[in-house]
């Protein structure tokens, strides 16, 4: 057997149409150790192999890499595939197909490459690494062409110097999923009074996580949304007799706190008739006194039956500050034997009064303690 290179054949430089008849290659026991396909300088570049009977040599298989730009990369490449895999079996598609190979051949689970000659072998690791060039390549020109997360994108909205992408924001919302937002009224309370009284009373609801910004929000996380659920209709909540605004976070919430001018409360209906005491119904009477937000459990259970305590239903409702807390509501609703009518009167209670100024319009502060409101100097008697 002879090694020696004729002319300046190059595997670089071959025909890619190149193929191995390998009917005609010499197979037999080789003691050689397994090289590391995928070393450097681990194989010859223009490998030939001995032919049974022939004093002519093969033509060796096309090198993948080296026609990487080339319009015939792809012939190229499928020719080195069916070379692969009509001498070992083995499919060799992409860049995790050319790694499981080397590593099970270096595990020994293909005996059938200890039987190959020492220049078929060579020639199939020249041809295994020449794949793994040509995958590589395709993989990083592929990696090159893909668009990022425009992070410093042109602004699309007037005023803004750089717009962030909706993933980002999507990213940060789905890790804040079931929880609450707070802030107190007035006066802000420390962070490990409010951990405590949290963790005492909602640990219960699966609460698992509090945190607090530096502006005075609070967040409370919590395992799931019947947990956040419950704790929005166990209150309203009292921390050191100062309250704590509650709201469910989502993507669109904006943390900024300005002049209340609507606040949600919960506000018990005494004395709802049988007859209207239906989730339509009670709607109607909470839309007169604010903005329905929710009932809770025991309401919307007595509204879906007809059946169980029905002297008072339960709602929270957003009331605004540019006008007095209903106290009554008088409702009237059909008679169903007849053409007339029937009046009843709602007594409205509030389980909670936010201090509201009547000169402001806000919630926040009571009118005697208003900045805004003109103290008389006293009168100078001569």
């Amino acid at each position: 057997m002879s090694n020696k290179r004729e002319g300046n054949t190059s595997p670089m430089a071959e025909d890619n149409s190149a193929t191995v008849d390998l009917s005609k290659v010499t197979v037999r026991k080789h003691k050689k150790a397994r090289p590391n396909l995928l070393a450097e300088n681990s194989c010859d570049t223009s490998p030939h192999v001995q032919v049974e009977n022939c004093g002519d040599h093969v033509e060796p298989i096309p090198h993948a890499s080296g026609v990487i730009h080339d319009s015939g990369i792809e012939s190229s490449i499928m020719s080195v595939q069916a070379f692969i895999e009509a001498l070992m079996g083995v499919s060799i598609k992409t860049l995790e197909d050319v790694d499981a190979f080397t590593k099970g051949l270096d595990a020994g689970k293909f005996p059938e490459w200890d039987e190959l000659e020492s220049d078929v072998q060579k020639m199939a690791t020249e041809a295994l690494l020449g794949l793994w060039e040509a995958f590589e390549a395709e993989h990083t020109s592929k990696s090159s062409h893909e668009s990022p997360i425009p992070m410093g994108a042109e602004p699309v909205c007037e005023g803004v110097n750089i717009f962030i992408p909706r993933k980002v924001v999507e990213k940060v919302s789905s890790r804040l999923e079931h929880t609450l937002y707070g802030y107190f009224i007035g006066k802000r309370i420390a962070f490990p009074v409010v951990e405590y009284y949290a963790r005492n009373n909602w640990a219960k609801h699966g609460l698992k996580r509090i945190m607090m910004n530096s502006k005075g929000f609070f967040f409370f996380k919590f395992d799931t949304l019947v947990g956040v659920e419950a704790v929005l209709e166990g209150g309203s909540w009292m921390i050191r007799k100062y309250p704590i605004i509650l709201k469910k976070w989502s993507m669109d919430t904006c943390l900024r706190k300005e002049e209340l001018t609507s606040i949600p409360i919960w506000v018990k209906l005494h004395d709802v008739p049988l007859q209207v005491f239906e989730e339509d119904g009670i709607n109607l009477i909470s839309n007169f006194i604010g903005k329905p937000v929710m009932l809770d459990s025991y309401t919307t259970s007595m509204c879906k039956e007809s059946w169980g305590r029905s002297s008072f239903s339960r709602c929270l409702i957003e009331v605004n500050s540019e006008v007095d807390l209903v106290e009554v509501v008088t409702i009237g609703f059909p008679s169903l034997s007849g053409e007339g009518f029937t009046k009843e009167n709602i007594r409205v209670e509030y389980e909670w009064r936010p201090p509201r100024c009547n000169i402001c319009k806000i919630i926040e502060h009571t009118h005697d303690q208003c900045p805004k409101q003109v103290v008389s100097p006293p009168a100078v008697s001569t």
